[in-house]
């Protein structure tokens, strides 16, 4: 996904404010008018502010109810009882027939199963953001990345949709993405600074990056001792996909 937010297009967003158009961060094709937009279901658009992980579940429940090409499916709750959530993106064909390609598909893994007939076996693409809750970018782009792929009407959205099933997974750790986006938002200047030493950037301890028990989930990969975790990895065991992301940033400097 090349039109991924990265941490100094988010930084450089915040201070073009109101003069964003949606092109800014997705390609100008033309998009499904009857899907709403982050923005006309936030008020602002996607960099003004922070989002915080109760308004990017809201969006994407909308977003769900909005199109076609989204099935939502709730995998696992946080400490904090927060909804850990796939959006499964694919083509309205696809998810007419959902529960006999990912039969197909997990087959495939299996010993001694025949070479697949790719023209009838979509590729499946497990995407997460924001293991980091202090990572923002990932989390902010979500929402982006998913209207996206429920409302853009181009050649290369629908055959990606066709030849592809995507697990969609907008944020890995909502305690502390909530954690920092409070925080973010309640120091946030009305002009905009790049003064590293300004509060907004520096969170108190524990800060958002872990979850609710202060435990980095992107160590937990292997052990799954935490419940965003069994969720996850459980989701990934039921499908099996061809490819995992987890989508970090390194801050605007690195």
């Amino acid at each position: 996904m090349r039109y991924l937010l990265t941490p100094l297009a988010l930084l450089f967003a915040l201070s073009l404010s109101a003069q964003r158009p949606l092109t800014y961060y997705l390609p100008d094709i033309s998009y499904d008018p009857a899907i709403p937009t982050p923005e006309s279901f936030l008020g602002w658009q996607i960099g003004d502010w922070h989002i915080s992980h109760d308004l990017q579940q809201q969006y994407l429940k909308e977003l769900a109810e909005s199109s076609d090409r989204i099935v939502l499916r709730e995998y696992g709750r946080t400490y904090e009882g927060r909804p850990l959530l796939h959006l499964i993106f694919t083509s309205p064909e696809n998810h007419a027939r959902l529960d006999e390609l990912k039969a197909r598909h997990v087959a495939l893994s299996e010993a001694g199963t025949p070479a697949p007939d790719l023209a009838e076996t979509p590729v499946v693409l497990y995407q997460g953001f924001s293991i980091h809750g202090n990572e923002p970018s990932g989390g902010n782009a979500a929402p982006l990345v998913a209207y996206y792929l429920a409302a853009g009407q181009s050649e290369e959205v629908e055959q990606l949709l066709d030849q592809t099933i995507i697990l969609f997974d907008p944020c890995y750790n909502p305690d502390g993405f909530q954690r920092f986006s409070t925080w973010a938002n309640m120091h946030k200047n009305e002009n905009l600074t790049a003064d590293p030493q300004d509060r907004e950037y520096n969170e108190e301890w524990p800060r958002g990056r872990t979850n609710h028990y202060w435990f980095d989930l992107n160590r937990d990969w292997l052990p799954v001792q935490h419940p965003e975790s069994r969720g996850r990895v459980a989701a990934f065991q039921e499908w099996r996909p061809n490819i995992l992301t987890d989508h970090h940033e390194m801050g605007t400097n690195a």
